[in-house]
């Protein structure tokens, strides 16, 4: 892998293949949103740059446990973002349902795991087992949530809720979206496109993906209050809030 951008020409054999024509469709599509979309494109680019800065904060600390899922929170949203700008949007609502799951296991794990027994030794045993799942569950940390800050809680659950409604689960919403009937003489036909250029849906869910970054940062914040407090970064945080 390279950390080069590449801003020149493709290789010579790109798009020649189903899967390197399938990727670059994803890239026209990224393309069409940052030209002409550029209002909604800086408004993700202003959260991923936010996660930058408190990441950047948290790492002049040294190592600390819960860390860990502040970076896949910001991966897994950064990954929710390039999939809904591609027109992917049922995979996109995975891994924003993702990034949430992360931001909520680092509330969890500051307060009641910082040493990371209860998550590290989740395969040790049965009963570790068990209490993992009994005790990390999404709806028990949601629930400890409530109790610090009922307004992200309450948020945080409806978002969780929709991300599965719309693809991060086998639901009709996410299963359907984008569907196409076409006639043909032997009767009708289902296509379901990889691609969905529905205006609705793909606004939809850019939402979506700006709402959940917010509310991500939110959690964060619960747990790193001292990040968003230098460089203005709670600022930008306020500023962009109801952009959208």
């Amino acid at each position: 892998m390279t950390d080069q951008p590449m801003f020149g020409p493709a290789p010579s054999k790109w798009g020649g293949d189903s899967l390197s024509l399938l990727f670059e469709k994803a890239h026209q599509n990224a393309f069409f949103i940052f030209d002409n979309r550029q209002e909604v494109f800086n408004l993700f680019r202003e959260i991923h740059e936010i996660f930058l800065a408190v990441i950047e904060q948290e790492l002049k600390k040294g190592y600390e446990f819960p860390q860990l899922f502040l970076s896949r929170t910001h991966a897994a949203y950064l990954a929710a973002v390039r999939l809904a700008i591609s027109g992917q949007q049922p995979e996109s609502n995975m891994c924003l349902r993702g990034s949430l799951e992360n931001s909520l296991y680092a509330f969890f794990v500051h307060a009641e795991d910082a040493e990371g027994k209860l998550f590290l030794n989740k395969s040790s045993d049965e009963e570790s087992r068990k209490k993992f799942i009994r005790q990390m569950r999404p709806s028990n940390i949601l629930e400890a949530l409530k109790k610090e800050c009922p307004k992200i809680a309450s948020f945080a659950k409806k978002l969780y809720d929709f991300t599965i409604d719309c693809g991060a689960h086998p639901n009709p919403l996410g299963v359907l979206a984008g569907i196409i009937i076409q006639k043909e003489e032997i009767g009708e036909s289902i296509v379901t496109p990889y691609f969905n250029d529905d205006p609705q849906v793909f606004d939809l869910c850019l939402l979506n993906c700006y709402q959940t970054g917010v509310c991500a940062l939110d959690i964060i914040k619960l747990v790193y209050p001292e990040a968003f407090s230098v460089s203005g970064v709670t600022d930008r945080l306020n500023q962009i809030r109801g952009r959208y």
